[in-house]
């Protein structure tokens, strides 16, 4: 288990991230579908991270992407439950080795950061509310719940590579930060195969329910312009 609510170690992170790997690649569904099981009973469809987290790795010295891989860890009953990690990387290759931040984990903390941010001068990573919200929509309604979803041309999902941007673009533009969270939620892109997407948003804390798309924000941007890792051509 964590021992920091924040961050795992590296270590820690090649021993969740191989755990998943390893399940994604046993093909099993029954332990697949467990894994995504909330404490509600609903299938986790979301990841809250705090906003401390993020402004820490849009704003680490020379980052060129932040990535979100996908882990296994084990419950305070030992139940292995699927997870994510973000971190700041140097370049925007598969080449996880040189991490230039923690990796952090999700949190419902409070954000207490003052510091603001800018939006990226890059181009634009946001996507359609329509289009955000039917693959939400398709994570929860899906009957074929598989790992189907997290496999590539390549072997199983690690996860996907994301512009800074993605992260710094909605931090500028959810100043004051008090009471709100970034979500990072679970949908499925279906063509050409129905594939697991992450899709980006900051809103207030709580205000949504997992296993539902209710409480979904109408009036703020969505964002999702990851690279898959390994790529799925």
């Amino acid at each position: 288990m964590p021992e920091n609510p924040d961050f795992i170690t590296p270590t820690q992170y090649k021993q969740y991230a191989a755990a998943w790997e390893e399940l994604i690649a046993s093909g099993n569904t029954d332990l697949l579908q467990q894994a995504f099981e909330a404490p509600n009973g609903a299938r986790l469809n979301f990841l809250n991270f705090s906003l401390d987290q993020v402004v820490a790795l849009v704003t680490t010295p020379d980052v060129r992407s932040i990535k979100a891989r996908f882990l296994l860890l084990p419950d305070a009953a030992g139940v292995p439950r699927a997870s994510l990690t973000l971190f700041a990387a140097d370049t925007p290759a598969k080449d996880d080795t040189k991490s230039l931040s923690e990796y952090y984990i999700p949190t419902s903390a409070a954000a207490t950061t003052t510091q603001t941010v800018e939006p990226a001068p890059g181009p634009d990573t946001s996507i359609p509310y329509a289009r955000a919200v039917s693959w939400l929509a398709d994570w929860v309604d899906t009957k074929d719940f598989t790992t189907e979803i997290f496999t590539t041309d390549a072997g199983p999902l690690q996860g996907l590579n994301f512009e800074v941007s993605t992260f710094q673009d909605p931090l500028a533009a959810a100043w004051p930060y008090a009471g709100k969270s970034l979500f990072l939620n679970l949908g499925i892109i279906p063509d050409p195969e129905p594939t697991a997407a992450l899709v980006v948003y900051i809103a207030a804390l709580g205000s949504r329910t997992q296993g539902s798309v209710a409480g979904l924000p109408s009036d703020r941007t969505y964002y999702d312009k990851g690279d898959y890792c390994p790529p799925n051509h």
